[in-house]
């Protein structure tokens, strides 16, 4: 018998989908406790875009985090 694969959602809170484009990229962070996107955002693929890419995830699922617990 194949042993069964976990599922994502049980065992990440946030899940962060990203549409590539070659000038853009475009982020949705996914709440896995209730299936909705908390937040989209699109920002450009240079290395400052990336970056601010980073800290945008971090600040919305930290900040959500913080006003759950």
């Amino acid at each position: 018998m194949p042993s069964m694969q976990p599922i994502t959602a049980d065992r990440y809170r946030w899940i962060v989908g990203i549409d590539t484009h070659a000038a853009t990229h475009s982020y949705a962070i996914l709440d896995t406790t209730t299936g909705r996107i908390t937040d989209q955002q699109t920002l450009p693929t240079h290395p400052a875009g990336l970056a601010r890419a980073l800290d945008w995830i971090g600040r919305r699922t930290s900040a959500q985090d913080q006003t759950r617990s």
